[in-house]
């Protein structure tokens, strides 16, 4: 009996189910979930609590639409054969998880506009609830999610903001909007700061990837602008990201937040690290670079989340 099951098993992580959830990429997915989870923080800190039921559509919706966009680029990659050019890192490349059926797509697919429609009636609930202008952020989402592999990438600009596009104004500022019920300054300027750090991340991890994305025909900024661009618009997002949390400190008057700006110091050290490596690419490992840019993606709204719960409650006013 147990050799049996253990058949089924190998059978079953070998098979299509695992193979799409492994092109789902679920390592990258925390990032999704984050992001809610700060949205919610920013929504208590002014007052609002967010209702457990809103929270968790929101959550599932934002996990859905991250999913969704890695499965359909995955797909496009590997019927591109973008997939088998790329060296992959543990931040960058394909997973490979679809080169087994590439010969026929169509269930992944399927999954794949399942996730869409999942995420059409989540969206028209919540606008139902909410305000219906939410919709047009998720029709810019969904056609984010559609057209990032097959339009975006081919355009170098559009290439560089879509990510941060998708995560920033629509998937944060979405979130905000249904626990706050409107938009205010403070989540416009949370918004732009993880708008630049995504960006700054989807930019560094295409490092690797530079050879293998010219000939499937990506264009990106470090192609179409240079290295010295690439570095010092890497730079220009990482300065403004800190005045923006300066500044966010400064409008809800929560002092506490400028710890955040912190994130200058890893931000400083990778910035000297890709110096380094456009003079010497041989001698310096992307690795931790590109590992460390992740970590403060994630790392971040957290710790936004985090500051602002703790300031909420007014602990230092009271002398405690």
């Amino acid at each position: 009996m147990n050799a049996s099951r253990s058949t089924q098993s190998k059978r079953f992580l070998s098979g299509l189910p695992w193979a799409i959830l492994r092109a789902s990429r679920p390592r990258f997915l925390v990032l999704a979930l984050v992001l809610p989870l700060c949205a919610a923080a920013l929504s208590y800190s002014l007052g609002q609590i967010p209702s457990a039921s809103d929270f968790l559509l929101v959550s599932v919706s934002a996990l859905l639409a991250h999913a969704a966009v890695n499965l359909h680029n995955e797909i496009e990659d590997t019927e591109s054969g973008l997939d088998r050019l790329t060296q992959r890192t543990a931040f960058s490349g394909g997973s490979g998880a679809l080169f087994p059926f590439e010969k026929n797509l169509q269930p992944v697919r399927f999954v794949f506009y399942s996730q869409l429609i999942l995420l059409v009636f989540i969206g028209t609930y919540l606008a139902w609830s909410v305000s219906w202008w939410i919709l047009l952020m998720g029709v810019v989402g969904l056609g984010l999610i559609r057209f990032y592999t097959s339009y975006c990438t081919r355009h170098s600009t559009l290439y560089w903001l879509a990510a941060g596009l998708g995560f920033g104004p629509i998937l944060f500022l979405g979130s905000f909007w249904v626990f706050y019920g409107s938009i205010t300054l403070s989540a416009f300027l949370v918004a732009a700061v993880v708008f630049l750090w995504v960006n700054n991340l989807l930019l560094v991890n295409q490092l690797p990837d530079l050879t293998a994305d010219a000939q499937v025909g990506r264009r990106n900024l470090w192609m179409t602008q240079g290295v010295v661009f690439g570095w010092r618009l890497f730079v220009a997002s990482a300065l403004l990201s800190v005045l923006l949390l300066i500044a966010l400190s400064g409008v809800l008057q929560k002092p506490l937040l400028s710890l955040s700006a912190l994130v200058l110091i890893p931000a400083g050290w990778i910035a000297w690290r890709l110096a380094l490596y456009f003079r010497q690419p041989k001698t310096i490992n992307l690795a931790p670079i590109l590992a460390l840019n992740v970590i403060i993606n994630v790392i971040l709204p957290l710790l936004l989340a985090l500051l602002l719960s703790w300031s909420s409650f007014d602990l230092f006013d009271k002398g405690i």
